[in-house]
């Protein structure tokens, strides 16, 4: 056995050894009282899920400037978020989605129009981060106290210092830099090539339209990943509501922002099954609402989280079988 599958086996160990341990703390029957609570409804939560995912398929047509089906854009998209759930820093899904990109599109064309999503869905996800302790200070500031609305701001600013360098990187012609660092380490510059440099260069001339020629399609991106990010907040609103829960639509923006934070930090876990739940379950805790009802609801999400990664993974497996049947022709 390799050693990243050792490690991603060991990390989903830990991950379902604390959640069974949450869910004994919090009590089984409590767990499944909040979870038959959501009955019939768990067809309105996939249908929330649907709708988050049509939208970042949109958005990523909208990078590649289209030529690409949103069906087809669909299935490239749950495929790259299933591998996130199992690659540290939830990034190996971004390689995935570029890779299965290159059958319809050239490569430095692929790999901008991946980065450049990114640095959309990027930019969407900290204005929420930043937007749930905003609302709180403006409409209920009473809510959490002063000092909690403060701490989540320092941890919103410290979240997003991965992401301001990442925008600084691709400003600067990172992919030509980063290709061009590479030649000076020992065992990796044999397969640094010339064309891999103006590839990396063409990459980055890409990524420079968006600011001049395509800007317009950079705030179409950021606009779409933006409702994406908005539906999120309703459908964690939707969430707790039908777990018998009394946040108003401002709180659940708050706990969201917060989450997101806790989910930045748990980033760097190959897998993070039972932890993500745990460490939402703590935020609850933190600012003083039911564990309970905050377990359950991350429960229910993360159920939901794995069909659609199973159907992503199905569909990159399929994909995977039909280009091979391809290459190696009709037997």
């Amino acid at each position: 056995m390799s050693r990243r599958r050792l490690l991603n086996l060991l990390a989903l160990s830990i991950g379902l050894s604390v959640l069974a341990v949450t869910i004994w703390r919090i009590g089984f029957d409590t767990v499944v009282g909040h979870l038959g609570a959501v009955g019939l409804g768990f067809l309105v939560l996939i249908a929330s899920s649907i709708v988050s995912c049509l939208l970042d398929a949109w958005s990523l047509r909208v990078s590649l400037g289209g030529g690409v089906g949103i069906g087809r854009l669909l299935g490239i998209g749950l495929a790259g978020a299933a591998v996130n759930q199992f690659t540290p820093l939830g990034e190996g899904g971004e390689i995935v989605k570029g890779n299965m990109l290159l059958e319809h599109v050239p490569g430095h064309k692929a790999v901008s129009a991946v980065l450049a999503w990114n640095l959309a869905h990027r930019a969407s996800k900290h204005v929420i981060i930043f937007l749930g302790p905003l609302l709180m200070l403006l409409v209920d500031f009473d809510r959490f106290g002063g000092w909690m609305l403060a701490g989540f701001v320092v941890a919103a600013i410290i979240a997003s210092i991965p992401t301001a360098l990442l925008f600084l990187l691709a400003g600067s012609r990172g992919a030509e830099r980063i290709v061009r660092l590479l030649r000076h380490i020992p065992w990796v510059r044999q397969g640094v090539s010339d064309r891999l440099v103006q590839k990396a260069r063409d990459t980055d001339g890409l990524l420079k339209e968006y600011t001049t020629t395509r800007r317009r399609d950079a705030w179409k991106m950021f606009a779409i990943q933006m409702a994406g990010k908005l539906v999120g907040i309703a459908d964690y609103w939707l969430v707790q509501w039908m777990l018998g829960g009394q946040l108003n639509p401002i709180e659940a923006a708050f706990i969201v922002s917060g989450s997101q934070v806790v989910g930045i930090v748990l980033s760097i876990l190959p897998v993070q099954i039972g932890i993500s739940e745990a460490g939402e379950t703590a935020l609850w805790a933190l600012i003083g609402l039911p564990v309970d009802l905050g377990f359950a609801q991350a429960f229910v999400r993360r159920l939901r989280g794995l069909l659609f990664n199973l159907a992503g993974l199905l569909y990159l497996g399929f994909e995977g079988t039909r280009r091979t049947r391809e290459a190696t022709g009709p037997s």
